[in-house]
């Protein structure tokens, strides 16, 4: 029980600043002039809310933000998440974009870097298994179910007030950064004594490229060869049945969210379209169980080589969750997934390469969504998607590198934990800021109508 206190006390701790926040309002709020207008003036100018498109033009901003999104993107595309949680709050605070347009530029980042790091890790081999780093197989069980559970999540976020959002998404993110950084200490400890265990026996130390034979699981994973290519070729490596499944639910979601676009909310249209994203999950979900068990590679006796059928049922149900956890507290789907697949057993480098390759989908659906709408500022798109993708291949080659040299993949997994915490830190203050410039204003704080206006 000792060790839940810290953990609760972490939980507890954004609601107890909000509440003390807004403690702190209600007893100035009296004074005409006051600290709470002279803060709530600053809150508008530091978080615009009309659309601001600043010139695309070379200044300390852009040279500022430029060098923040390259460390961010390399970072967080060695870890396999996108990275929003850090270009929101650039675009908005450094650069000048209004919610909406960092939103969108955030998209086009996290596509650039997805991108990059799927072409980067197409020809690349699995650690131990004869099969491809990126697990496709699990990419068809996860995304569209994924999807699916976004659109559920969004139509939630209409719903919730956002100050319990703020609090739920520091909440959420805490915990996570915590999981995950817990799951990083004790791969790090586990390496250790596999390392003083080959000082001992006299063996070679698992950054070598000598051995081919690892002797255990945990050394199997960290002997991580990703350099290695199939040797018929690059379209061995490449699932091409499964890409074109996954681009065609892409398709279909994108017509139907465009569609939804122009539907009155709550209509009958609007409704119809709604309905219609759960047989396209559920099908397209069921065709790629259909071809893993034809194919016959699961089963308990041999649970590296796939899903087992359990697992089958199960990884659509947990994408459903995710998703709707995604699409509720505004999180991308590489956030959740990250945790997730490491706490199912999945191997980091396995982990990073299959999420970036699932975020490719959800962050291009948005950004041509974005474009279509006349929200994506294309110049400025252009040159932060470039940035962002050579920003992830130095960051996965870089990655690669370490682990060949030390033989350590709970580096990825640190890594992802601080980009996790980080975020819960920085849309915590940011989120926090927002909702007490609405409680100044008097705006409305409860809980709102779907179907409202």
């Amino acid at each position: 029980m000792a060790a839940l206190r810290p953990r609760a006390l972490g939980a507890l701790m954004p609601l107890l600043f909000f509440v003390a926040m807004a403690a702190a309002v209600q007893r100035e709020r009296s004074s005409e002039a006051s600290w709470v207008e002279n803060t709530a003036h600053k809150l508008e100018g530091m978080f615009p809310a009309s659309r601001s498109w600043p010139a695309f033009s070379l200044n300390w901003r852009m040279v500022l933000g430029s060098v923040v999104a390259f460390l961010g993107a390399m970072f967080a595309n060695a870890a396999g998440v996108g990275g929003g949680g850090l270009f929101v709050p650039l675009f908005r605070l450094l650069i000048g974009f209004d919610v909406k347009t960092s939103a969108a530029l955030s998209k086009s980042m996290i596509m650039g870097g997805a991108v990059a790091s799927a072409l980067y890790n197409l020809p690349s081999k699995h650690p131990v298994l004869d099969k491809p780093l990126i697990d496709y197989d699990l990419a068809l069980l996860i995304q569209p179910m994924l999807l699916l559970g976004i659109s559920i999540g969004v139509m939630c976020n209409v719903m919730f007030p956002d100050w319990i959002l703020t609090v739920l998404l520091v909440a959420v993110l805490t915990a996570m950064a915590f999981k995950t950084f817990n799951k990083g200490a004790c791969t790090w400890s586990t390496e250790s004594e596999q390392k003083a265990h080959c000082c001992d026996t006299g063996e070679e130390d698992f950054g070598s490229n000598s051995r081919t034979e690892p002797s255990s699981s945990l050394e199997q994973g960290l002997l991580a060869k990703s350099e290695q290519c199939a040797p018929e070729g690059l379209s061995s490596s490449i699932k091409w049945a499964n890409i074109c499944l996954l681009c065609t639910v892409w398709t279909v979601y994108l017509i139907l969210q465009l569609l939804k676009s122009g539907a009155a909310t709550c209509g009958r249209l609007y409704w119809i379209l709604n309905v219609l994203q759960a047989p396209v999950s559920i099908g397209a979900t069921a065709i790629g169980v259909w071809r893993i068990y034809r194919r016959g590679d699961f089963g308990k006796e041999k649970p590296a080589a796939g899903p087992t059928c359990e697992q089958l049922f199960l990884y659509p149900l947990y994408a459903v969750l995710a998703g709707v956890v995604g699409g509720l507290l505004g999180i991308g789907g590489g956030m959740i997934l990250a945790p997730l697949f490491l706490e199912l057993g999945i191997i980091p480098q396995v982990t990073s390469a299959t999420t970036t390759f699932i975020v490719v989908f959800s962050s291009s659906m948005s950004v041509v969504e974005f474009y279509l709408l006349g929200r994506l500022p294309v110049r400025f798109a252009a040159y932060f998607t470039t940035l962002c993708g050579i920003a992830a291949l130095v960051g996965l080659h870089a990655t690669k590198l370490f682990i060949r040299r030390y033989g350590r993949t709970s580096f990825i997994i640190f890594i992802l934990a601080a980009i996790i915490g980080s975020s819960a830190i920085i849309l915590g203050i940011i989120g926090g800021f927002a909702d007490i410039r609405r409680y100044i204003a008097g705006e409305y704080m409860g809980f709102h109508s779907l179907c409202e206006d």
